[in-house]
């Protein structure tokens, strides 16, 4: 299995590694056969260099020939024994223009600056300072390279600062002895993804109201509204209400609408998304539609179009709950949400994203929805 440079391009594409089938192969470095002492497969080894972060190494095996009951356990096997030092993830087995090939990936990696703004919800300036002073520890150890590169899902420490005084005011549109439901403005962080920070979040309000939950960490969220969006967001006081919650989120028996404003008019006026979703590892705090992603599932509704057809209003109902997913979605369709930069959407005040509805059943057996009001600010598109 002896390929050229636009070979091994054409084969990342068609196992789903790039977005584009068209790619400079000034990218794809370190070509080379390697002979089949490791096994009975035949390998062949590359790099590729995203756009960001560090080279991925990729192996491709020909395992045609081997008779192994568990191919995707034969592969990492091998490709252990030629790259002892790496660490290691499996691709895709697939039947490929006649033969039964695999592909097993180094783990990708990023800078740790990047990988802090991300974990923490902290600008990239911030975490630069926070790890030049000592305050970020990788696997106990404290790092003080901002540039150096770790595995995007490596287990990262931010060090508490002083305790912070509690001055957010969130709107509470119920509670009871279990919960707390609250309509989250824009702008404020769900929570820190990890030790406290200096940025006060939901869940350090929530801890300073009640004390059976903490504020080192995410004690009482049982779901995630990202930064830019606002809107409906539930709240558990105690370990048995969130357990009872999770289990909710977990089985998909939470019903969330959301409403957003994005570029242009969709050609239907009703319809779901059915698009998987994988981390983007050529931007690896991203995430993308991807053939080889989790099931992904979003009903869309067209609720008014502005005129010129420049805006619409859409109400979106997520089945599942993938990171990103309705900014994903609607960027794959062309027609991102606006003030979504991350994702190709125009510039805006805010993030045109609001959690307009959520239907559960609360602890003490009741089934309850919980409605917020549209913002202000999406009447100046629609």
């Amino acid at each position: 299995m002896r390929w050229t440079k636009k070979q091994a391009i054409d084969f990342l594409w068609r196992f789903g590694q790039l977005p584009e089938q068209i790619v400079d192969d000034e990218k794809l470095t370190g070509l080379r056969q390697i002979d089949g002492s490791a096994g009975p497969a035949s390998i062949t080894e590359f790099k590729f260099a995203p756009d960001t972060g560090s080279p991925i190494v990729y192996w491709a095996l020909d395992l045609s020939q081997d008779n192994s009951p568990d191919l995707e356990a034969a592969a990492l096997g091998q490709v252990q024994k030629i790259a002892p030092g790496s660490r290691l993830q499996f691709v895709k087995i697939a039947e490929d223009r006649g033969k039964t090939l695999a592909l097993v990936q180094s783990f990708p990696q990023s800078r740790l600056d990047a990988l802090v703004a991300e974990r923490f919800g902290l600008s990239r300036a911030a975490a630069k300072s926070k790890i030049e002073s000592g305050k970020v520890q990788i696997d106990g150890q404290a790092a003080t390279k901002p540039s150096r590169e770790y595995d995007i899902d490596g287990k990262i420490d931010l060090l508490p600062e002083p305790e912070l005084k509690n001055t957010l005011d969130l709107p509470i549109l119920y509670q009871d002895e279990d919960v707390i439901v609250i309509d989250k403005p824009s702008g404020i962080l769900s929570h820190s993804k990890g030790q406290p920070n200096d940025e006060e979040t939901v869940a350090t309000w929530l801890a300073a109201r009640n004390p059976k939950t903490s504020s080192s960490g995410r004690s009482g969220i049982v779901h995630r509204l990202d930064r830019g969006t606002s809107g409906v967001m539930i709240l558990a006081k105690n370990p048995v209400a969130e357990a009872f919650l999770q289990k909710q989120f977990a089985e998909r028996k939470v019903k969330k609408t959301y409403l957003a404003i994005i570029e242009g008019e969709p050609k239907e006026s009703e319809f779901v998304l059915d698009l998987p979703i994988a981390r983007n590892f050529r931007r690896p705090t991203t995430f993308l539609v991807s053939q080889n992603g989790k099931p992904a599932q979003t009903h869309v509704k067209v609720a008014q179009t502005a005129p010129m057809k420049l805006h619409s209003l859409l109400e979106l109902r997520p089945t599942t709950g993938r990171t990103h997913q309705l900014r994903v979605h609607l960027a794959y369709l062309n027609h991102p949400i606006l003030g979504d930069t991350t994702y190709g959407g125009k510039k805006a005040p805010r993030i045109m994203l609001h959690a307009s509805e959520l239907e559960l059943t609360l602890p003490n057996s009741q089934r309850r929805s919980f409605k917020s009001k549209t913002p202000l600010e999406f009447t100046q598109y629609v």
